[in-house]
């Protein structure tokens, strides 16, 4: 109880976090500071952020429920904490300094590594594969079927063949109507 109830928590400050996104974002787009900077990509990266924080916030009420997007919230901060650190690696390596601090980098680790360590566990039990005396109680074991089931079977044979001198029919049709038009 203790767990989920500190997941939830998490998920309502990361979830703010990354909707705080929106507020920066929307005055990205209102001030045209996307435009005058030249950086197509923050807007972008703004708004999947905003939407990812909204379904957080959503996932806090019931973690169990949503334990997919709260994994897709911790993954997707994982891979942006690595792609900055390559990025700002890149940067040193060519004398440049890029913008993101160290800090950035530590908060979407931070973040990813927190979600993932209080993750719900997969309580989802998945069917078990139904055999044939489950699926059809009345099925009979070895032998032949009985003489309802292969009159049954002769019909599909029949319209099996059917459906395949249809399918040829219309296909040669088709094949007649593009050599009439060239």
């Amino acid at each position: 109880m203790k767990r989920e109830r500190a997941l939830q928590v998490v998920l309502v400050l990361v979830g703010l976090f990354y909707s705080l996104c929106g507020y920066i974002l929307f005055d990205d787009l209102w001030h045209l500071r996307w435009l005058s900077g030249h950086s197509d990509v923050m807007p972008m990266f703004l708004s999947l952020n905003t939407a990812l924080g909204v379904c957080l916030l959503v996932a806090a009420k019931q973690p169990a429920k949503h334990r997919l997007m709260i994994a897709y919230g911790a993954w997707s901060s994982l891979a942006h904490g690595i792609t900055m650190t390559i990025m700002s690696a890149q940067a040193v390596a060519h004398g440049m300094h890029r913008k993101d601090s160290p800090q950035d980098i530590v908060i979407m680790g931070v973040i990813g590594v927190t979600l993932l360590a209080l993750l719900p566990a997969d309580n989802h039990r998945r069917p078990a594969r139904l055999s044939v005396s489950r699926a059809l109680p009345n099925a009979r074991g070895p032998g032949p079927p009985p003489r309802a089931y292969s009159d049954l079977g002769r019909m599909s044979q029949q319209s099996s063949v059917a459906r395949r001198v249809l399918a040829f029919d219309v296909c040669r049709a088709s094949y007649k109507i593009q050599l009439s038009g060239q």
